[in-house]
């Protein structure tokens, strides 16, 4: 998990940079608060799932899916209504999620080539 969250937020730091000197500061601060929401939300969930294997929490393994997708959905909901941030610029951050991936997966896959 630290190896992943080490990638998860050097990409996401390098490109709230690159979109500060590309655009403007309210594009990387959108940018920055849709990375911070995905974090979040793997944040959560890698706790939630933790705690539901260990104790065998079916229960609480529905109340996670439900509850965690109507919360973060009334989140992103009410700071596209609030108007005070890019969307676009928010909607990139939320799916830097997909090339942090990749490159835990690729780092892992260089780490097992060395073994």
């Amino acid at each position: 998990m630290k190896d992943f969250l080490a990638i998860f937020v050097s990409i996401s730091i390098f490109l709230v940079i690159v979109i500060r000197y590309a655009d403007t500061t309210r594009g990387s601060l959108s940018f920055a608060l849709g990375a911070l929401i995905v974090l979040g939300n793997v944040l959560v969930t890698a706790w939630a799932w933790r705690l539901i294997f260990r104790k065998k929490l079916v229960a609480l393994a529905s109340g996670v899916i439900v509850f965690k997708y109507a919360i973060l959905g009334t989140i992103i909901y009410l700071l596209v209504r609030s108007g005070k941030i890019s969307v676009a610029w928010m909607a990139a951050g939320l799916s830097v999620l997909l090339p942090a991936v990749l490159g835990y997966a690729l780092l892992q896959n260089w780490r097992t080539k060395d073994e």
